[in-house]
């Protein structure tokens, strides 16, 4: 973690670090995330980290999310793809396999486990 993001008494700055990966990771600036809320914390043992996990609703609609995705060209994915909430249970269930611990307890936690 970038300890511009720690405050002088330790406290970090989930928000921003939130908005520093979203920018990475897809591209997509602070402007556009409408809400952000944690929903678990969970204990990646393979890489002795912790991850924060959360919802984030952004201002784009499923064209513009689309459209700036193919576009982008992230360094650490091999690929970036939009799952509409309703087809995310089979989705996980198909792709199981290829899931990171902490998306597999996040499954959980949001009872989307398959």
């Amino acid at each position: 973690m970038d300890d511009a993001r720690r405050g002088p008494d330790g406290t970090i700055d989930y928000r921003g670090l939130l908005a520093d990966e979203l920018l990475e990771e897809t591209g997509f600036g602070p402007e556009r995330v409408l809400a952000a809320e944690p929903f678990a914390l969970i204990y990646d043992g393979a890489d002795d980290t912790w991850d924060l996990c959360m919802t984030i609703d952004l201002d784009l609609t499923e064209a513009e999310a689309r459209a700036h995705l193919n576009r982008w060209r992230p360094g650490e994915y091999a690929e970036l793809v939009l799952v509409a909430h309703a087809d995310l249970r089979d989705f996980l269930r198909s792709h199981r396999s290829d899931l990171i611990p902490t998306a597999r307890g996040m499954a959980r936690v949001l009872d989307l486990a398959p």
